[in-house]
């Protein structure tokens, strides 16, 4: 099975995730959010196993920055503008390019052993 985290390198949420996957040997491909935008079929497809409630972090600035710019839904193509609004991390397991499992926030990576 195949991992990619999505984030942001500098997190302290990310940094806590890494050590965790290479202290377990789970190799793992990193998805920078700030280099690289997450396309929708791949948001889509994560939304699928998980709700956007779960996906969206409301205890962010980003979240908190669009709520005082009047965005009172986080869509999933608010999301792929403002992917900062993700909690993070978020690990995706692929099989054969099929999500398999999707991880979201450090208090589930015990999930992946």
């Amino acid at each position: 099975m195949a991992l990619v985290i999505y984030g942001i390198k500098n997190c302290n949420s990310m940094k806590k995730a890494f050590l965790f996957l290479e202290e377990h040997d789970l190799a793992y491909r990193f998805h920078d959010f700030k280099k690289e935008a997450l396309d929708k079929e791949t948001l889509t497809n994560i939304c699928n196993i998980v709700s956007l409630d779960t996906l969206i972090n409301t205890k962010g600035t980003t979240y908190k920055k669009l709520k005082e710019q009047g965005i009172k839904d986080i869509t999933m193509e608010v999301i792929m503008q403002n992917p900062s609004v993700i909690k993070r991390p978020l690990i995706v397991c692929f099989r054969d390019n099929v999500i398999q499992k999707v991880v979201v926030g450090l208090q589930h990576l015990e999930t992946l052993l």
